[in-house]
């Protein structure tokens, strides 16, 4: 199992499966925090499965909701992340994630354009990977998934400008290395980061 839970062999995918070039701002504002906006979520436990791909692209989808919906708070938005691990997996179609053995945030995203993605207490967390629950996401009434009308975008490597874009409209995935050891809470500053990624 990968222990963090970044896709196959810790490359991205070729930037032709799915993510796009974001929007640019031609004005950036001099500070924003999603947080204090309140278009962020809780932080979640992926606990021992190596999904941090699925919960790094279900926090950003929880957010760009938030952004969309004013009137909405971060308390009540709660999407499924085992929906993500479940369904966005290579034994269900062109996917390269592997549920709880890594994956890519933005597959999930893409996946959340064409399919709903149902909220956690109508699809829940279940420990591993168990098989996808198509029927559910399928027959599930109105007001228990959301649906992502554009799909992910993909910052170039070392832009920091495009970085600062991105996330001036809204909070993003960001994948980044970590040292074996686990990290118990608050900023991680682990030393000896490398090119190669590992963690979102």
């Amino acid at each position: 199992m990968n222990s963090t839970g970044l896709g196959p062999a810790d490359t991205l995918p070729a930037q032709g499966s799915g993510a796009r070039p974001g929007r640019n701002l031609q004005v950036l504002p001099d500070s924003v925090d999603w947080r204090a906006l309140g278009k962020v979520t809780s932080v979640k436990d992926q606990g021992n499965c190596g999904a941090c791909w699925a919960y790094a692209a279900a926090a950003a989808i929880e957010s760009a909701y938030l952004i969309a919906r004013p009137s909405v708070s971060a308390a009540d938005v709660d999407m499924s992340e085992q929906q993500l691990v479940s369904c966005v997996n290579a034994a269900n179609g062109n996917w390269t994630s592997r549920g709880c053995d890594g994956g890519w945030s933005d597959e999930a995203i893409n996946y959340s354009v064409s399919t709903p993605l149902l909220t956690e207490a109508r699809y829940p967390n279940t420990p591993g990977a168990p098989r996808c629950r198509a029927n559910l996401v399928r027959t599930s009434p109105a007001g228990t998934f959301v649906r992502l009308a554009t799909g992910a975008s993909r910052v170039p490597p070392g832009s920091e400008l495009s970085l600062m874009q991105a996330v001036a409209l809204q909070p993003v995935v960001v994948y980044f290395s970590v040292s074996p050891e686990f990290h118990a809470g608050g900023l991680y500053t682990g030393g000896g980061c490398t090119n190669l990624v590992n963690h979102a």
